[in-house]
């Protein structure tokens, strides 16, 4: 974990050495700058943008990249801004590329990335604050209450004041059942705990296998303890969940209860359940509404049927639900206000009501905006596609929470999801007792 925590730590020390010009209008209070002037509204002449992504779906990027013609053709045509859009790879390759980019002062005006990179880019003063254009009674969003509250959250939950990302692909955690397998035995899908185990005592009584997992074990360790109250984090990286003891060994216990009985297990060698899924080698699991398509492709034979609902919970007055995705924000490196105008008016097309109609209609995310789930041509494409994925992850919306992403002097707020990842894998799979890996993940954390 150490070596993990030196390779984040580096990652952060190369950014924070980035440097990213002087601070701009847009960094400072809403419709201000250092020195008085208000931000900048309107285009003196034709400005270009780069945008980076990491979108690699060949249905997903389509619709991007005609996202982006429609705004080239329209409103860029409108204003002068034309966007040169580039796939850098995988998210990983992307957060490399961005790194070297910002070391080498030529970093993209605009970027699709998650929050934990964020965080990153914000100690290199990188990120443009949006809060001043979100509020212009001009250029601003007026309906800012039509994102559902805590992916539009997402982009303020940084150490940093201020807003520095827009929600654009988001994804919560379901429970997929195998509905021909359940009906077959006159099963129904578990809503609460209980009920979990004990259908999953029946199903293990009939198959003789595992009949339940969960894609992130880091996941299921916060997720089942915040919906027993406790907490997880606070935006400046103080680990809140380490003052729920009994919360998290009740959590802890209760997986290596079912894990040694043999009715719950482990993704392993698989990495995620969609494919022992897809192949009915376990008949329910909980993993993210994105993971709706790869059921699709790893599925046996046309006859197996999948149906989604939204994940158990101990009770309704403490309700979590795991929630990710992209964002998308500004890095203001050009220094140009100008330029960074420009990309504001980039950025708001594309979380706008038509771009993410566009989007949830085919790339496998759900709609950020409550309207977009409403929508009479998003409900048709619901029912033809049979998703009911996307319609599980939304109905919980009042229960999703947000991870704090942030940066510290000794972790990161990826680095403690990897680290309770691995500290779940080695209690139920390598035996380490809960007290040892917990305690130790402490001395790790909190030094």
């Amino acid at each position: 974990m150490k070596k993990l925590m030196s390779l984040l730590l580096a990652a952060a020390l190369l950014l924070m050495m980035a440097s990213c010009g002087s601070s701009s209008p847009q960094n400072e209070a809403p419709d201000s700058s250092a020195d008085g002037e208000e931000i900048v509204t309107t285009l003196s002449g034709p400005v270009e943008l780069t945008f980076w992504h990491c979108i690699s779906n060949t249905t997903h990027l389509g619709i991007l990249n005609k996202l982006i013609d429609d705004f080239n053709s329209g409103i860029g045509a409108e204003m002068g801004i034309t966007v040169t859009a580039t796939a850098q790879g995988s998210a990983a390759d992307l957060y490399n590329a961005t790194v070297g980019a910002i070391k080498a002062n030529t970093a993209p005006d605009v970027l699709m990335t998650t929050p934990g990179h964020t965080a990153d880019y914000l100690m290199a003063d990188c990120v443009t604050d949006l809060t001043p254009y979100i509020n212009d009674p001009n250029v601003g969003m007026p309906d800012v209450s039509d994102f559902y509250e805590r992916f539009w959250e997402q982009g303020s939950s940084y150490e940093k004041e201020g807003m520095y990302s827009l929600p654009i692909h988001m994804k919560a955690e379901v429970l997929y059942y195998d509905t021909d397998f359940f009906a077959e035995h006159g099963l129904t899908a578990p809503t609460t705990w209980d009920e979990m185990i004990e259908t999953s005592k029946k199903i293990t009584e009939i198959t003789g296998d595992p009949a339940f997992g969960w894609d992130s074990m880091a996941s299921a360790l916060v997720t089942m303890s915040l919906q027993q109250g406790a907490e997880f984090t606070t935006s400046d990286g103080e680990i809140l969940l380490f003052n729920y003891d009994d919360v998290v060994y009740d959590v802890i216990d209760t997986w290596k209860s079912c894990v040694d009985d043999g009715i719950w297990r482990l993704a392993g060698e698989d990495k995620l359940f969609s494919g022992p899924f897809a192949n009915r080698i376990i008949p329910m699991y909980i993993g993210v509404t994105t993971e709706s398509a790869w059921i699709a492709q790893k599925q046996a034979d046309d006859n197996f049927h999948w149906a989604a609902v939204p994940i158990p919970q101990y009770n309704s007055d403490t309700p979590a639900v795991f929630q990710e995705g992209h964002c998308i924000e500004i890095l203001n490196q050009s220094n140009d206000p100008e330029k960074i105008y420009a990309a504001w008016e980039f950025i708001k097309y594309m979380t706008s009501y038509d771009a993410n109609l566009a989007t949830a209609c085919g790339s496998g995310y759900m709609p950020i905006r409550k309207s977009v789930a409403e929508d009479p041509v998003y409900l048709e494409y619901i029912e033809t596609s049979g998703n009911t994925a996307l319609v599980a992850g939304t109905e919980q919306a009042n229960a999703y929470y947000i991870s704090p992403a942030f940066v510290t002097d000794t972790y990161t707020s990826v680095g403690l999801w990897t680290e309770l990842q691995n500290m779940m894998n080695n209690i139920l799979n390598n035996g380490v007792a809960p007290e040892d890996a917990l305690n130790q993940l402490k001395v790790e954390f909190q030094s």
